[in-house]
């Protein structure tokens, strides 16, 4: 009897989580398509956000040797090419410039994201393992 309501009540949980599991997760490397208010209460609140109007920087490339390109509304746009009629003037590792017929336009990565750097380890604060039976 004990075994057969253990049954019945495994069945009945493994029938309340399908409906979870087959719900879809939003793709967290897709860039986001509203940006936070930068000015107002609501925006200072963190409460609402604005719909992103115009270019959206996706990604960045610096590679050696070679020019930079800039991920730019789903198009590549190598430094010195066009973007929807702007020239790409300048790449770095968080922003892009564009310059076009209404003046020039700064795209950030993460335009509500503050960058900061980490603090150098210093070699004396690094410890080392010993692995193994001998000293």
């Amino acid at each position: 009897m004990a075994n057969a309501l253990i049954s019945a009540l495994c069945s009945l949980l493994a029938l309340t989580a399908l409906p979870v599991a087959a719900q879809t997760l939003p793709d967290p490397t897709r860039p986001p398509m509203t940006a936070p208010e930068s000015t107002g209460a609501a925006g200072a609140a963190g409460t609402e956000a604005a719909v992103v109007t115009g270019p959206v920087l996706q990604s960045v490339i610096l590679r050696p040797g070679a020019k930079p390109v800039a991920l730019i509304g789903g198009e590549w746009v190598t430094l010195g090419g066009t973007y929807a009629g702007a020239k790409l003037i300048k790449v770095t590792d968080s922003a892009v410039v564009l310059k076009g017929p209404n003046g020039t336009e700064t795209l950030k990565m993460t335009p509500a994201a503050a960058k900061a750097t980490a603090p150098a380890i210093k070699s004396s604060d690094k410890q080392v393992k010993k692995t193994g039976s001998n000293p």
